[in-house]
């Protein structure tokens, strides 16, 4: 496979560049007592479930799946995808039967030059769930790594 031309990754990384700042508006949600005892029944001791409280990942699983389905555009450059992690960030409980909000933006965006793989485009994705007020209660980010795959 021939390297992409400098202008080329150039350009690629101009348009995800764009997306920086792109987001999903706020998509209300609600945990019910129903949900966190089925998470505690699965999960076990240990998981961050119990009677009344939620895990503190059930929020945001994986925040680029989560991001999809909340419907925030980003646009993927190259062919292959990898995950490239995800960090989780809790300010505050997941409240049980009241609205809160997920919201999902495009956050940061970097190119890097893989030996194996050559060049690569990595998004980082935020996930952010909100109470009624707009308090922040906990944040998760995933990197989406876009790859050629081969030399490039």
């Amino acid at each position: 496979m021939s390297p992409l031309p400098r202008d080329r990754v150039e350009q690629m990384l101009s348009l995800l560049q764009e997306d920086v700042g792109r987001g999903t508006g706020r998509h209300p949600v609600t945990f019910t007592t129903g949900d966190a005892a089925r998470l505690a029944e699965a999960l076990g001791p240990g998981s961050g479930a119990g009677p009344g409280t939620m895990p503190p990942t059930a929020f945001c699983p994986d925040p680029l799946v989560v991001a999809d389905r909340l419907g925030l555009p980003r646009h993927r450059p190259l062919p292959h995808l990898l995950d490239g992690g995800t960090t989780w960030e809790w300010l505050a409980p997941i409240p049980l039967e009241e609205e809160v909000g997920l919201e999902a933006s495009i956050v940061g965006v970097e190119a890097k030059r893989g030996a194996a793989h050559g060049v690569m485009f990595l998004t980082t994705v935020e996930v952010t769930c909100t109470d009624a007020s707009g308090g922040v209660l906990a944040r998760s980010r995933g990197v989406s790594v876009s790859y050629r795959g081969g030399r490039a």
